[in-house]
């Protein structure tokens, strides 16, 4: 481990779920889910600031010991290799939280990348993914591919080529969605709609790789829930069609609505135009590759 390696910084992106299905629920309490993961240009940055601390400490995030996934992946590391450190992490946080973004599974991630390379472990992607997996549902795709099919509760990965010649529109709509209840809400609605569950998947893989965006057959299972309870992300699918988007959806359980489009100019039309509204919009662009 080098001292001119600090401060030690590395990018942390974000993801949107371009299709989502929910399963029913599973032996452990997690929802199998079948979706299409796609890694964006919005990025935190995690700084490694020391590795000589008295005790781990976190800035930029809530650093609650027993739910913040840093810390959780400093303690999973550490028991991983046997080392003994205590790390100063800060965050400096673009990615909005609770909003189906996957920041903090993002943030992860980059942290087992970067510790795995600071300290010369020579981690094997599999072994990350052990260890990111005891983490988060979500973390093990953050250190595979920047697009992949993913199944499982999120740790079946199936890596594909990434595109990149499509544009997106994040829109914040001013509230969080706590997943735990999103969750609940879908359980309750599929009591009311037998078979929900069973719904059919369009081929996404093909879909994703060969159609354009327009013609895609994808959605989100939580979309339904959502609309009840949040009706503006009716009002926000409408205006980005408006504005052109050949196709929106909500990411994750929400909260964050997005619209794809085939132009530049376009996407930077309607973000220019959300913000005009009073919205929080983000014009990104899909990643074929994993920031450095």
């Amino acid at each position: 481990m080098a001292k001119d390696k600090f401060p030690y910084m590395i990018f942390s992106p974000a993801k949107v779920n371009l299709h989502l299905k929910i399963l029913d629920r599973r032996a452990d309490g997690y929802h199998n889910i079948f979706s299409l993961f796609q890694c964006v240009s919005m990025s935190d940055r995690i700084w490694i600031c020391s590795l000589t601390e008295p005790s781990d400490l976190v800035d930029g995030v809530d650093a609650t010991p027993g739910s913040n996934t840093l810390i959780k992946v400093l303690n999973e590391f550490r028991s991983y290799t046997g080392l003994d450190f205590f790390a100063h992490i800060r965050v400096e946080k673009n990615i909005p939280q609770g909003a189906g973004l996957g920041g903090g599974s993002s943030n992860a991630a980059s942290l087992l990348k970067a510790l795995n390379e600071i300290f010369s472990t020579q981690l094997g992607v599999d072994d990350l993914i052990e260890i990111g997996a005891k983490v988060g549902s979500d973390v093990p795709f953050f250190l595979k591919s920047p697009a992949a099919i993913v199944s499982g509760r999120g740790e079946v990965l199936k890596p594909i080529r990434a595109r990149d010649d499509f544009f997106i529109v994040l829109v914040e709509p001013g509230f969080c969605v706590n997943t735990s209840d999103a969750y609940a809400w879908l359980d309750a609605y599929a009591e009311g709609n037998p078979g929900f569950f069973d719904m059919q998947d369009p081929n996404i893989e093909e879909q994703y790789l060969f159609f354009e965006p327009e013609k895609w057959d994808f959605y989100n299972s939580f979309l339904p829930v959502l609309l009840e309870r949040f009706p503006i992300l009716l009002d926000l699918e409408r205006l980005l069609r408006t504005y052109g988007a050949v196709y929106t959806n909500v990411s994750g359980s929400g909260s964050t609505f997005f619209g794809v489009f085939n132009y530049e100019s376009d996407a930077h039309n309607a973000c220019v135009s959300l913000k005009k509204k009073g919205f929080s919009a983000h014009c990104v662009r899909p990643l074929s590759f994993f920031p450095g």
